[in-house]
């Protein structure tokens, strides 16, 4: 058991808890709550603080297109209507091969991971990103 501490906890379903506590067991949230009422209901875990931050659930990115990852700045100054825009993103990704189309889309996604995405809805055509991704375990595709 664990306790990880911060000056804010953000559990979105309930109000901030300023000085709030996450009670970790194994990989499951055992409580949440204030960091001296988790002390006192577990008394013998190790304490984590993380000062002057919020910790609260991970972020869900519901419409990415990782595979273009590797276009950024690319399509910055386009300064054209949507449709000439989309033939210049689709002209772009077909001189991709599929290698690079796959290093794009998975460094977009550790890109996200770093800044606290824990679930992204992917629009790529070719489902690059989870080819690396052990689906029963983190990500699920439509057939």
């Amino acid at each position: 058991m664990r306790i990880l501490t911060a000056e804010h906890i953000l559990p979105i379903s309930s109000e901030p808890i300023e000085q709030g506590a996450v009670a970790v067991e194994g990989d499951s949230i055992a409580e949440v709550g204030t960091l001296s009422s988790l002390r006192q209901q577990f008394p013998e875990a190790g304490i984590e603080d993380f000062g002057v931050a919020a910790i609260l659930p991970g972020f869900v990115n519901c419409h990415s297109h990782l595979e273009i990852t590797a276009m950024r700045g690319f399509l910055d100054s386009v300064e054209e209507d949507f449709t000439s825009w989309l033939i210049k993103v689709n002209g772009a990704r077909a001189s991709m091969t599929d290698d690079e189309i796959k290093i794009a889309a998975v460094a977009g996604a550790i890109e996200g991971a770093r800044a606290g995405v824990t679930c992204f809805g992917d629009i790529g055509r070719f489902g690059a990103v989870f080819s690396g991704a052990n689906p029963g375990r983190w990500c699920h595709t439509a057939d």
